[in-house]
């Protein structure tokens, strides 16, 4: 069977005049030798439906891992603001306790009993207040990933649930 007989249909080969003409649309557009452009052209929406979810499932993985980079763009930022909100804290607290010493210094008290006693709370203070910094920072940061992550996961399935439609639009389509 030569390429004439596969894509026209084996009756293209052998018939001449009008019924070559009937039979050279047998092959790719219909059957029987009849022309059925309404065949050819739902199959064409068929194939153009199914490459439309294929590009839409596409995009909704590319919109995924977009969203992934931003979220991890954004927790990173929120983690060095919250690392140096914690360092400026820490040195705020040393500031106040340094001025303390130089405050009973100055004034003749000895750097001994109560004196120590409120200058190590100052210290003590900054550092727990510089920790909570910290963590506040970190749960955001967590927070801001899991956000991202939730708002892939939905794009993927959006992407995946247009590709699924296309299918059974397509199916339908077909089944008609």
């Amino acid at each position: 069977m030569g390429i004439e007989a596969a894509l026209l249909g084996a009756a293209a080969t052998s018939a001449t005049g009008t019924a070559a003409a009937t039979a050279a649309t047998a092959g790719l557009f219909g059957s029987a030798g009849a022309f059925s452009l309404g065949t050819t052209l739902g199959t064409l929406g068929t194939g153009l439906s199914l490459f439309s979810g294929l590009q839409s499932m596409g995009a909704g993985n590319q919109q995924s891992k977009q969203a992934i980079e931003q979220s991890k763009a954004q927790a990173a930022e929120i983690a060095r603001v919250s690392t140096r909100e914690a360092y400026q804290e820490q040195q705020n607290a040393e500031s106040v306790r340094r001025q303390q010493k130089l405050a009973y210094l100055t004034s003749g008290v000895s750097l001994s009993g109560s004196p120590l006693l409120i200058m190590e709370q100052t210290r003590s203070k900054g550092a727990a207040n510089a920790a909570e910094i910290m963590r506040s920072g970190e749960a955001s940061s967590t927070a801001q990933m899991q956000e991202g992550r939730v708002q892939a996961s939905k794009l993927k399935t959006s992407g995946r649930n247009e590709f699924v439609s296309s299918i059974t639009g397509a199916l339908t389509k077909y089944a008609d």
